[in-house]
């Protein structure tokens, strides 16, 4: 059966990341820890209290597609180097690009259309005074044009993964920071249906080849961005803690 949901892909040129945008979600960016995309993960640089707390908001309206609405942000927002109006929402399309506060350190490209993705990345490329090396050489990040992960400047074979382990580290990854029960990768990751029987250790092993596997890439990098809380589930953090 074909996919038909719509997809929301924000691709982070100047730290080569990405942040999927689930169907039919709502979210809301900005430096605040309270967003559901905190921009510190993507941007650098002293000029990035230059972004609002709550800077922008993206909706989806359905049978029309995604929306961005500027939230009253103190230095605005730009589409495609057009000035957003606050508090009004602008339809967004494949290839489009955001800038937030006018500056080029703080570019967002828009990915609507997957098949396309590898060109629209190779069209928006690292152009800002703190596009440095250094965001690419440490930490998780996910191409979505290339469906690979890094890990700490290392890019993980296609091969590497199962399929399973590939999907586990996708829907962690696009949760970064925020525990998943086992409950919720039952249902989210495995398939199963709520109150189906997966035992925990199941899940639990899987963890732990991931560990590994991201281990071989880079000796440590398992526990620093696969982390078991105890009692609760598994998160998956973008940057060492």
């Amino acid at each position: 059966m074909v996919d038909t949901e719509p997809r929301l892909i924000l691709y982070f040129p100047n730290s080569n990341a990405s942040f999927e945008v689930e169907p039919e979600q709502e979210i809301v960016a900005g430096l605040s820890d309270l967003c559901d995309i905190n921009l510190r993960r993507f941007f650098g640089g002293p000029r990035i209290q230059t972004i609002s707390r709550l800077h922008f908001k993206l909706l989806y309206v359905e049978d029309a597609g995604y929306a961005i609405v500027d939230l009253f942000s103190t230095n605005g927002t730009r589409i495609n180097d057009r000035p957003l109006q606050a508090g009004t929402p602008r339809f967004l399309r494949n290839g489009d690009y955001i800038t937030l506060a006018g500056c080029e350190d703080f570019v967002i490209a828009i990915v609507t259309d997957v098949a396309s993705a590898t060109q629209v990345f190779g069209d928006v490329q690292p152009s800002g005074l703190y596009a440095t090396a250094s965001r690419e050489e440490v930490g998780l990040r996910y191409i979505h044009g290339m469906d690979q992960f890094v890990v700490d400047g290392a890019p993980m074979p296609h091969a590497q993964l199962t399929p399973l382990e590939h999907a586990l580290l996708r829907y962690l990854y696009n949760r970064a920071g925020r525990v998943c029960s086992y409950d919720e990768l039952a249902t989210q990751v495995w398939g199963y249906k709520p109150y189906d029987a997966l035992q925990n250790n199941t899940i639990a092993k899987t963890v732990s080849n991931l560990r590994k596997k991201l281990d071989g890439l880079s000796l440590g990098s398992g526990e620093k961005y696969i982390v078991t809380v105890h009692g609760r589930g598994v998160k998956c953090l973008l940057l060492p803690e």
